[in-house]
């Protein structure tokens, strides 16, 4: 649930529909992104000889990912990135949804500080384009 508090700190109703709608839309991406990272993981299995090899390519790369996409988490984004990087290296662990994994423990068990993190740094970015606007008006 999103955190309704940020209504009563006295911000409007407009900026708060605004700030809620770009927190979905960054969820929800990020969601399709850490179930293409999943499936690329486990697709190397398709082809014989090549799972093992590609695992050495792709486990880096996908910790990368992980890490980037959840860097606002520093502790989701770190453990995301060694657990995933350990999951594709590891032999027959290819078929852990890893990256979904930590994208429900930032989004789903820890939505309102997820939230509040984000809606603090949209607002101050909002203040920070206001405050320049307002001087070159």
């Amino acid at each position: 649930m999103v955190d309704i508090n940020t209504r009563k700190k006295g911000y409007d109703h407009m900026t708060y529909e605004v700030i809620k709608k770009k927190f979905n839309t960054s969820m929800y991406t990020k969601l399709v992104v850490a179930i293409l990272i999943d499936i690329l993981g486990y697709v190397s299995y398709l082809v014989p000889f090549l799972a093992e090899i590609s695992d050495i390519i792709w486990a880096p790369i996908s910790a990368i990912i992980i890490f980037i996409m959840f860097r606002k988490q520093l502790i989701f984004a770190s453990t995301g990135a060694i657990v995933g990087f350990a999951e594709e290296i590891m032999t027959g662990t290819d078929a852990v949804p890893s990256a979904t994994l930590i994208w429900v423990g930032v989004y789903v068990f820890n939505r309102d500080k997820t939230f509040k993190k984000f809606s603090t740094r949209e607002l101050k970015d909002m203040q920070l384009v206001e405050d320049l606007t307002s001087k070159y008006k």
